[in-house]
Order: C-alpha cells, then structure tokens, then sequence
C-alpha cells in the first residue's frame, strides 16, 4: 500500500510544478533556454548595475571567490522537479555557452547559501553563472548574464548646482569631463559640463580656484602621470 502511494505522489509531482505558472512578468533569456519541468520562481533585469560573479572555491576555508563585475544585468531563478541534479544543470549551461565561444572560469563547488554546484563563463567582457542547489526536496537555479553596457547618464550638472556645492563645502567633484585614450583632445560630450563650469568662473569672478583633474585607470601608471 505504502508503494502505490508513493509512486501516485511522484507520477504527478512533475506536472504540479511544470503547471505552475512563472514569476508574473519574467520571461526566459534570448541567450538560452530553461531546463524542462521548471518555471521561473523570480527575476530581475537591471540596465546597469554591479554584482558578484563567482570564480572559485576556497576548500581550505570553505569559501567562494568572487569578483564584481558591472553592466546590463540578467538574472532568473528557476524552480525545478527534484530528478534534475544541480550538477546536470551545470553541465547543461556549460555545454549551451561553450557551443557559443564561452570559455569556463569557474565549475566546482558553491558554499553559501546552500551549496550546490555553480559555473561561470566568459566571452569577451560578458559573463554568465549557473547556480544550482537542492532546497526543500526542489531544485533551484539562478542564472546571472552580465553583459558590457554603457551607463546612461540621466543625471546632469548645472552651474546653480555647482555654485551651491562650492558655497556650502569649498569643493565639488564634476564628472562628464573625458578626454579621447592617450590624447590631449576632449570629447564632445564633454562640452556640455564644461559650460557649466564656465558658467560659475563668469558668475563669480572673484573666487580664488583651484581646478585638479584625475586620469582613469586605463593605461600605465607612468602614462597616467604625466
């Protein structure tokens, strides 16, 4: 009797969770499909942002190595039959992004928060991670995509607001001002924050200044010197 039972319970465990329906407005990646028998449990999509991309596992200290990448951000939990394994779901993503020119990072262990198996991969500056975990008798995996964007700046600088910040501390960071690699010649858009810092030279021509400029990273540090 306990066998029957047991056996009706798995026979309509899959098709209960395959029937759920997904996270309201998420959608799977263009750049790969889901594994069958799971829905999306959430997701998020970021235009710009910073995460954490796992690239390594600490035996030693039970810990994963990190870095912190940034750009357009994709990610996506899926809810999962327990008969899919959190390593053939690794496997899966390996084999779907290698076939696109991806190269592994990282594919091993993951310690928090649940364990699992996790693989990350890289082409060019875009990054993809698979994590996968048992959780409550269900499998879980979340796929992050990193993708080089851009940011897009809303956000402008006025001379009033430059004004206000000097009056109040006795300096301000202008940001905006970019020059092209190695040259002496500044970019178009630069010209917009420029004015504005014209604009507060000409309103108040008795202030006594002093204007400090800052390389990037790019580059050499003794071609940054100079």
């Amino acid at each position: 009797m306990k066998t029957i039972l047991l056996i009706w319970v798995l026979g309509f465990a899959w098709p209960l969770l395959a029937a759920e329906p997904d996270a309201e407005g998420c959608k799977d990646s263009k750049l790969v499909n889901r594994m069958p028998g799971c829905r999306i449990y959430e997701c998020a999509v970021r235009d710009f942002d910073q995460t954490e991309i796992h690239t390594g596992f600490n035996k030693d200290e039970s810990t994963d190595l990190k870095t912190t990448v940034e750009g357009a951000v994709e990610r996506i939990v899926y809810e999962c039959q327990s008969s899919i394994s959190p390593f053939s779901v690794v496997k899966n993503f390996e084999g779907a992004f290698k076939a696109k020119g991806f190269t592994v990072v990282y594919s091993g262990d993951r310690s928090y928060p649940y364990g699992g198996k996790s693989i990350t991969l890289k082409r060019g500056g875009q990054y993809v991670e698979s994590y996968a975990y048992l959780w409550q008798s269900l499998v879980y995996y979340e796929q992050t995509i990193v993708t080089p964007e851009t940011l897009r700046q809303y956000l402008e600088v006025n001379a009033a607001y430059l004004e206000g910040e000097l009056k109040k501390s006795s300096r301000v960071a202008v940001y905006g001002i970019e020059f092209e690699l190695n040259k002496a010649t500044l970019k178009p858009d630069s010209e917009k924050v420029l004015s504005e810092v014209l604009a507060v030279l000409k309103n108040n021509s008795a202030w006594r200044m002093r204007i400090e400029g800052h390389t990037d990273a790019t580059g050499t540090k003794s071609a940054n010197a100079t």
